[in-house]
């Protein structure tokens, strides 16, 4: 039987999914759901709205409502003048976001962009899947990676 995971420290630490496709959010949701992830989602498309979700700013003011993310999957391409290089930049800028896994999940599959996104803090960067299967395979990768492999944030899981 596969475990149920949740990501974060406390079992209400969302994550925060920031993606201007809502196509592209749904599936990811429901892979991540499928590889039996049980946090809350949130979804934003576009960089601003998402700097406002993470600094409680605006309609995201109350923190019990949308609390500090524990993992955000971040595209670099978004809708609006804020970009994912620019949120990655201003979360990392920020000491109360340390501990967030950062995960960029782009088509951007250019070197320069991989090597900048990780010289900025991303913790993994990943190439968007063609297709749904190999979306699949590269979240249920992501899950055992973060879960069983990586000592250093192994302390900011829990499982059922």
């Amino acid at each position: 039987m596969q475990k149920e995971i949740q990501f974060g420290t406390f079992k209400q630490d969302p994550i925060l999914i920031v993606e201007d496709l809502p196509d592209h959010a749904r599936l990811l949701e429901r892979e991540l759901r499928k590889a039996r992830v049980l946090n809350t989602f949130f979804v934003i498309d576009n960089g601003a709205e998402a700097i406002d979700f993470l600094s409680g700013a605006d309609q995201f003011a109350d923190k019990a409502e949308f609390p500090t993310p524990a993992i955000i999957f971040l595209d670099l391409k978004l809708k609006g003048e804020v970009q994912g290089f620019e949120v990655l930049r201003w979360v990392r800028s920020r000491h109360e976001f340390d501990s967030v896994l950062v995960i960029v999940l782009s088509d951007l599959s250019n070197p320069d962009a991989i090597r900048q996104a990780y010289e900025m803090g991303a913790n993994t960067y990943l190439v968007k899947p063609a297709d749904r299967e190999e979306l699949r395979n590269t979240i249920e990768g992501f899950k055992c990676y973060w879960l069983l492999t990586d000592e250093a944030t192994s302390d900011s899981f829990s499982t059922k």
